[in-house]
């Protein structure tokens, strides 16, 4: 059973909605008064209408809603004496999602948690339980309304799934492949990415997946392969690795404006990935 570890920082005061629009439809047909229809006729009745009020909280997501959410993907090996800078990155480069892995967490260990996320934002981690290394963590506005998702135990991976609620939910999967992963590695992998990519239509799949995909080799082909059968594209096509190979990937399914960087950042041997992308991500005031 994997531990979870969970928190936010300074919850955000609730803002109430003071005025709201409502879309007209217009039409050239004729106007038909109610007193020429005939008495048991099953129209619409002016005196049985009643003024609705809009539900708050749906046009508070409705509202204040980002279409290009920035999110970034870095794998940090280790956040021991991190944890402060990748902090104060997050805030600089304005960052809806910051996903890690590679944490070198233990269980039941939060303070290097708690030093990575400033004010305003909540982090979702888990860690390694069998072994060093490894380790996965998500930091997010904490105005953003996410939640677990746990599937079955995996031998090959470890993986952290969130489901981003609203008017159009997103799930985003954050996976580390160790090196040397057992061949079943697919298997496994294919059925995570059906039974979530059967929750919603906009999956994003964050990962270090330690294949070389830059090189036309068995273990690439194979995992483009399930890339493909799920619909999934794979978006990073530059080194995100300082020897030179491209092992941090993003997939989603075809969105449109895509755009991803890598830069290095000196704390890692790995690049940080950003993405932006335009998809609907809900803000609750």
């Amino acid at each position: 059973t994997a531990a979870l570890h969970s928190s936010f920082r300074s919850p955000l005061p609730l803002i109430a909605l003071t005025s709201s629009s409502i879309p007209s439809i217009w039409s050239n047909c004729s106007d038909i008064r109610y007193s020429m229809l005939p008495a048991n006729h099953r129209g619409i009745s002016p005196t049985a209408l009643i003024t609705v009020s809009p539900s708050l909280s749906a046009l508070h997501i409705h509202n204040d809603c980002a279409l290009r959410p920035a999110l970034a993907l870095f794998n940090c090996r280790s956040l021991t004496n991190k944890a402060t800078v990748l902090s104060t990155l997050l805030t600089e480069k304005d960052l809806d999602f910051l996903l890690l892995t590679e944490t070198w967490q233990i269980p039941n260990d939060y303070f290097h948690l708690n030093l990575l996320t400033p004010s305003g934002y909540s982090y979702l981690a888990k860690p390694r339980l069998t072994s060093r290394g490894g380790g996965l963590a998500a930091v997010y506005r904490s105005n953003i309304p996410v939640k677990t998702i746990d599937f079955h135990a995996t031998s090959t991976f470890e993986y952290l799934v969130l489901k981003i609620s609203g008017t159009f939910p997103m799930i985003a999967i954050l996976l580390y492949r160790p090196p040397k992963s057992m061949s079943n590695f697919f298997t496994e992998l294919h059925e995570l990415l059906t039974l979530t990519c059967a929750m919603s239509s906009s999956v994003i799949l964050f990962g270090d997946f330690n294949i070389h995909v830059n090189k036309d080799c068995a273990d690439s082909r194979e995992l483009m392969s399930v890339f493909e059968c799920l619909n999934l594209v794979q978006h990073i096509h530059f080194p995100t690795h300082l020897k030179g190979h491209t092992l941090d990937l993003i997939c989603t399914p075809g969105l449109c404006n895509v755009s991803v960087y890598g830069s290095q950042i000196g704390l890692s041997d790995h690049l940080l990935i950003k993405l932006n992308c335009e998809m609907p991500l809900p803000r609750l005031r």
